[in-house]
């Protein structure tokens, strides 16, 4: 085997992995995928109150609007609450909920 026929078989190989993961994780919560439980695990760790739509994108590394879609999504599943900022009207807050503890 040479060195990209290995470097194929073990990118193949954590892919594999990762989407055992993600099947395995997406059974373990009936109501949450494991993308979204991770992002509110991320959210309750982020040490701010209330962060930004943006705050959670940037912290997260993903973009605004992929953030924004799955924050929406647990908004719908009364997981956190989304409400425009006191401070900056271009802004949206999230509030992590009590059923998301």
């Amino acid at each position: 085997m040479n060195r990209t026929d290995k470097e194929e078989y073990i990118f193949g190989s954590i892919l594999l992995l990762a989407n055992k993961l993600q099947i395995w994780g997406d059974n373990m919560i009936p109501d949450l995928t494991l993308k979204q439980w991770f992002l509110l695990i991320l959210i309750s760790k982020m040490g701010i109150q209330n962060p930004t739509v943006k705050e959670v994108a940037d912290f997260t590394g993903t973009s605004r609007q992929n953030t924004k879609k799955m924050l929406e999504q647990l908004e719908i599943k009364e997981y956190i609450s989304i409400s425009k900022s006191k401070k900056d009207a271009r802004a949206l807050n999230v509030t992590l909920s009590r059923k998301t503890f």
